[in-house]
């Protein structure tokens, strides 16, 4: 399985990298907006703006919500959840799911570039 950690950072890169491209040239603004807690803290965390809650509970419930939009990510994408993912443009490509809208390569990596 993959770890939280990894998880957080795919996320991360996903919403730093990829969100205004993806909602621009794609269908990606409901799962965006559907997963706004669990983004923004991981691009805090990712960015070290951010720390874990100390509360226990608190910290439980945050996890169970990044693997939850990870696997929201994995599921859109028709992917294994699983699987040791390296990017998030590893992810697109690897992606067998047909209805999903694809954004050329040049424009991701123009979108990390940036």
């Amino acid at each position: 399985m993959i770890s939280l950690e990894k998880q957080m950072e795919l996320l991360a890169d996903l919403s730093i990298n990829y969100q205004d491209v993806l909602t621009e040239h794609g269908n990606w603004a409901e799962f965006f907006e559907y997963n706004d807690i669990a983004l923004p803290f991981c691009v805090l965390k990712y960015l070290d703006l951010a720390d874990w809650p100390l509360d226990y509970r608190q910290r439980s419930k945050m996890e169970i919500l990044i693997r939850k939009t990870f696997y929201d990510l994995c599921d859109s994408l028709g992917l294994d959840r699983g699987r040791k993912h390296l990017s998030v443009s590893d992810m697109f490509r690897n992606s067998p799911n047909e209805e999903i809208i694809i954004v050329p390569d040049e424009v991701l990596e123009e979108a990390a570039e940036a």
